[in-house]
């Protein structure tokens, strides 16, 4: 039995070393892909690529992990079935679940250590990485303009209209000169510009074609703008040049996205859902009170308080004297129609700051519940890995079992269709667990769909079922032809 164990353990290892490697390249294909354009032409170091790939890499893991399982788990025993190695195991007594026992004890190992890593590694390495991002972004900052948005680089604040990605002409140029720090009082408006930065990254060099320049003037001796007092220069052609406060490679402290759920850990996670949700159930109580309070009932709070100061300065009523009730009904149809037009109007504008106050606290609570749903959410990420490993062994194994074929071909096939269809279900539970469904049915979904999926190819396994196999498909069709 020990020799069969270490003969199972031994075609599965290789496969799955195999697909990990392949499936960690792929995605990291995808990663450098998603982010070329912020790397490219900025003159970084080796070291510091090398280091992004190996975060990245570190955070693509539990993406690729659920992967490998599944290929591996399909190419081993489609391997076995195909070579009739599965048939002679069975023949002599064994079962199934007793051929790929050692197989779910590494498979429940693998799980710990991906909870584990969830926990412990990847908050780190998402920090790391995003931390890098962030530097990397900031470097070169004229590689970074943007179409139609403002963008700061240094003292300067810059808006474009068009960009020309050939040669980094830029066209409808509006450049705005904060170094001083008095506003937009110097201003630059060209109808197209070139802007980079010398070779030693120490100046930033912007050349203006076609133009004008505005600045306001101050009178003498005040120091108070005067009115209609501006300047206007005209120009076919201008450069500036501004010295930059570093050229270098500048790291950002790593603890300014600490705050960020993706940086936690589970404890840290728990108590910041403490923290938010008690957040939350405060301001959502301030807010009725106010409602209540401060605008529902705002006059009979204000004459339940002059009340209360009168009683302090008024003798006591003798016993036996009843509060006077008022008929509002006969009182409003005792006024004249001006007053009835001023009670309208203030009963209008009560209205319309309540709506406005509503609205701006809904929004804020909106975001506030977003916020917790975040932290809910990737608190549920950090066991979906772990369950998602196991689940994908039992879709893969018997699966293998069942199809007969290993190799890279129908394995490779079926197992991303497979995988899919499981992160497109995972996709779109998190979005709902985003949009307020408890995220213990959102985060949860596709497990809730593969875990059955997996107990019933396991028993189609178990009983030899050819339920994928294209052999018994076309013996059914060509039986029912002959009929």
């Amino acid at each position: 039995m020990k020799k069969l164990h270490k003969f199972i353990l031994k075609s599965y290892l290789g496969p799955f070393v195999l697909t990990f490697i392949i499936a960690m390249f792929v995605l990291l294909m995808q990663f450098l892909w998603k982010y070329i354009d912020e790397m490219v032409g900025k003159g970084l170091d080796t070291s510091v690529v090398l280091e992004l790939l190996l975060y990245a890499s570190t955070s693509l893991i539990p993406m690729a992990l659920p992967l490998a399982i599944l290929i591996s788990s399909i190419m081993t025993f489609g391997t076995l079935g195909e070579n009739y190695e599965l048939t002679a195991m069975k023949s002599s007594g064994l079962s199934l679940l007793k051929i790929i026992r050692p197989l779910i004890y590494l498979t429940i190992l693998t799980s710990i250590g991906a909870f584990f890593f969830s926990n412990n590694v990847l908050p780190v390495t998402q920090l790391k990485t995003g931390a890098l991002l962030y530097d990397i972004r900031h470097k070169r900052p004229e590689l970074n303009i943007k179409e139609n948005s403002f963008n700061n680089i240094e003292d300067y604040v810059i808006k474009i209209g068009k960009k020309n990605p050939k040669n980094q002409m830029m066209y409808n140029f509006m450049f705005f000169d904060h170094s001083k720090q008095n506003g937009n009082k110097n201003v630059t408006v060209a109808d197209s510009a070139l802007l980079y930065v010398t070779k030693d990254e120490k100046f930033l060099v912007i050349e203006l074609y076609h133009g004008h320049t505005y600045m306001d003037l101050e009178s003498q001796g005040s120091g108070k703008p005067s009115h209609n007092a501006m300047q206007r220069n005209t120009f076919k052609y201008q450069r500036m040049i501004s010295a930059l406060n570093d050229g270098g490679f500048n790291r950002t402290n790593e603890s300014l996205f600490k705050q960020n759920y993706q940086m936690k850990n589970l404890k840290e996670l728990q108590h910041s859902i403490d923290s938010l949700t008690t957040d939350f159930t405060l301001q959502a109580e301030n807010l009725k009170n106010n409602i209540v309070v401060n605008n529902i009932f705002r006059n009979q709070q204000r004459q339940a308080n002059t009340d209360i100061m009168n009683a302090k300065k008024a003798p006591a009523k003798p016993s036996g004297t009843d509060s006077v009730m008022i008929d509002i009904d006969k009182k409003i149809a005792e006024m004249k129609a001006d007053e009835k037009m001023q009670l309208l109007q203030s009963a209008l504008s009560y209205a319309n700051s309540s709506t406005m106050y509503i609205k701006s606290a809904e929004e804020d609570l909106s975001a506030r519940k977003h916020w917790i749903n975040r932290h809910v959410i990737e608190w549920h990420r950090k066991f979906t890995l772990s369950i998602a490993c196991i689940i994908f062994f039992f879709v893969g194994a018997p699966l293998g079992a069942i199809i007969r074929k290993g190799g890279l071909g129908w394995p490779i096939v079926i197992s991303v269709l497979f995988f899919i269809f499981y992160y497109i279900i995972s996709l779109m539970g998190e979005k709902l667990a985003r949009e307020n469904l408890p995220a213990i049915y959102g985060m949860w979904v596709s497990s809730y769909i593969l875990f059955p999926l997996g107990i019933f190819l396991t028993y189609k396994a178990t009983v030899d079922s050819s339920i994928l196999q294209m052999s018994t498909y076309k013996h059914i069709f060509k039986r029912n032809a002959k009929v």
